[in-house]
């Protein structure tokens, strides 16, 4: 059901990314348009083993084809006869999350005749490709990348999301706390919070800026970052299992399922205790049920 889940609402906002893109192509009718896809991976390479964000960015492929698809059909429920006369062809170039392949496969797409892509999940390459798009006049419009810069018109004029920024985003879960804080049967414990990220672009963006707006109805009790995928965290855990804070921010990308189960090895995972993460953990289906994850907010 997840992942039923996710394929449709990737589906949908496919969907409206080739209304957009083909808007001001609709006097014109084209028998083909080529619709740029830019994502770190489409599909596992022999002999790889399978990650969190491999398995999302997969995902997303697999969103896009079949939406493609059921255009090209006109079997789109809602949208069978949007584009009766136009063969839509998704072109996707893969970075393997690497920043430099990314720009340089912005580069590719503008030289090949388009000027807009979309795609761009992972912040950090977009941060970079989106540079080398405003050099060359390439709009993007990215699935997610919160990172708050992402935001700023003056470095990225042609950089568009479909979800929110990191910062709105931290401001919606201080509001989460603070209204359950209301509806607890003793608010002690609510407000005292502890807050864990990987260091990347979008994990530390999204710490940093809700460290940057808790105060004064929240505290924060103890800060702590850690290496993406790594697992040698016993540190940092211990760090918070000592502050007693028993809400934790775990903006986290990467191996979810890993950490949690770590944090559970420490006694940070169960009834007493409530964990909020990022979108990056909700929306990337569990490769099994997860107990450890049963009641994480995001």
């Amino acid at each position: 059901f997840f992942l039923q889940s996710l394929i449709i609402m990737k589906a949908r906002i496919t969907i409206i990314f080739v209304f957009f893109l083909l808007f001001s192509l609709v006097y014109s009718s084209p028998s083909q348009f080529v619709l740029p896809l830019a994502l770190p991976q489409g599909s596992l390479i022999e002999g790889q083993t399978p990650t969190t964000n491999t398995i999302a960015s997969i995902f997303l492929q697999s969103a896009c084809s079949i939406t493609t698809e059921l255009l090209n059909n006109g079997t789109c429920s809602g949208f069978s006869d949007i584009l009766p006369n136009t063969e839509i062809v998704l072109q996707s170039k893969y970075d393997f999350f690497s920043a430099p392949k990314c720009v340089s496969n912005t580069i590719e797409f503008f030289f090949e005749g388009n000027t807009h892509v979309i795609g761009y999940p992972v912040s950090g390459n977009s941060i970079a490709s989106g540079i080398a798009a405003s050099v060359y006049g390439i709009s993007q419009v990215a699935f997610m990348s919160g990172s708050s810069i992402l935001g700023d018109k003056n470095i990225y004029p042609y950089f568009s999301r479909t979800g929110p920024p990191s910062f709105e985003q931290a401001l919606a879960i201080k509001g989460a706390v603070l209204k359950y804080s209301t509806m607890a049967d003793s608010p002690v414990g609510w407000t005292d919070v502890a807050v864990i990220s990987t260091i990347n672009e979008f994990s530390t963006d999204f710490a940093e800026s809700f460290l940057s707006i808790a105060a004064p109805e929240i505290s924060i009790i103890s800060y702590q970052q850690i290496l993406e995928n790594d697992l040698d965290i016993d540190v940092q855990l211990n760090e918070i299992k000592k502050s007693g804070a028993r809400v934790i921010m775990g903006f986290i990308f990467g191996e979810w399922e890993s950490f949690i189960k770590k944090a559970a090895e420490f006694g940070l995972v169960g009834d007493d205790f409530v964990w909020f993460v990022p979108a990056s953990v909700t929306l990337v289906p569990f490769s099994e049920p997860s107990e450890e994850s049963r009641g994480i907010l995001g």
